[in-house]
């Protein structure tokens, strides 16, 4: 049979969720950050201009960031998270336990009957993918792939890049509104004495409202729509990836995946960070590159599960 070019079953070439809702929403999750850039770019940084020092250093930061974040989502999105293979056995000290009585036409006792296949420990039926999915947390629609231990890190990374793009854009707008309006209200004539009412009213230059002005005032600060726009974008992704990495932190801390979690088992008094990151579970700056983590000799007892005995190792 033909085998597909990509997919989620056991034999496609690349590993790629078709639903066709995420799909829509990793398209838009890049055009979202691509939209940030090109706003940042061309209203704010060149605020300073590209030829100057600090111009060039906010451009700088700002690529830096878009280009880990769009790395870390293609990689959780193109990357297995650790989908169980046909023929999967239970490791060496599991497998007379998980041996099924004589007679019986499943092979283990941990048995997926949607997959017909062994169900290692934490690992659950993903029904986006299709598959059963070692330590699954839960299918992301913005990455278009369920999270697993495989790929857990690249969705990590996705979320604390989003984050940080995103006060990143938030301080540069703010810092160039600021500087706009203070300009503007050192140009302005000063305003009369007030009197009667206006005593207790705000005066109309104030800086607040200078502001509320400078991002509909083309012509004189360079804000707009696209600005304003960008403000709404950067307030919600920040505040529901901050809310996100919150919740993620005792996953990867415990080892509770999310449906173990509602399922009630109890966390590891160990830090397990190391089943995220690979290596040891102190920090290494190599975390925060979007690489794939080194498991070494640890591989099969995380994923929970041996290869089929006609596969090698494959690689991730």
């Amino acid at each position: 049979s033909k085998v597909p070019s990509c997919g989620t079953s056991h034999n496609s070439r690349l590993w790629l969720s078709t639903d066709c809702c995420g799909c829509v929403m990793g398209v838009t999750t890049w055009a979202l950050v691509i939209y940030a850039v090109v706003v940042v770019t061309n209203i704010i940084v060149a605020w300073k201009g590209l030829q100057t020092f600090e111009g060039a250093a906010m451009e700088g930061i700002l690529l830096s960031l878009a280009g880990l974040c769009l790395m870390s989502h293609a990689r959780a999105m193109l990357t297995d998270p650790g989908a169980v293979p046909l023929g999967a056995r239970p490791l060496p000290e599991r497998e007379e336990q998980e041996r099924a009585p004589a007679g019986d036409p499943k092979m283990y006792k941990s048995w997926c009957v949607r997959c017909s296949n062994y169900k290692p420990p934490r690992a659950h039926h993903d029904s986006g993918t299709g598959r059963c999915v070692s330590k699954m947390d839960h299918f992301c629609p913005w990455v278009n792939n369920c999270v697993g231990v495989l790929n857990h890190k690249f969705f990590l990374l996705f979320l604390l890049y989003i984050f940080l793009i995103s006060m990143y854009s938030l301080g540069l707008v703010g810092a160039r509104a600021y500087s706009c309006a203070s300009a503007q209200t050192l140009k302005a004539p000063p305003p009369p004495p007030p009197t009667g009412r206006r005593r207790r009213m705000r005066h109309d230059d104030s800086l607040v409202i200078k502001v509320l002005e400078a991002f509909f005032d083309s012509n004189e600060c360079q804000l707009g729509v696209p600005v304003f726009f960008l403000i709404m974008e950067g307030l919600l992704f920040s505040l529901f990836t901050f809310a996100m990495m919150c919740d993620q932190y005792s996953v990867v801390t415990t080892g509770v995946a999310g449906i173990d979690r509602r399922k009630g088992v109890a966390p590891s008094r160990n830090d397990l960070t190391h089943e995220v990151f690979g290596g040891s579970p102190n920090f290494k700056w190599s975390w925060l590159w979007p690489s794939h983590p080194d498991f070494g000799k640890h591989r099969d007892t995380i994923l929970g599960f041996l290869p089929p005995r006609d596969d090698g190792h494959e690689a991730v």
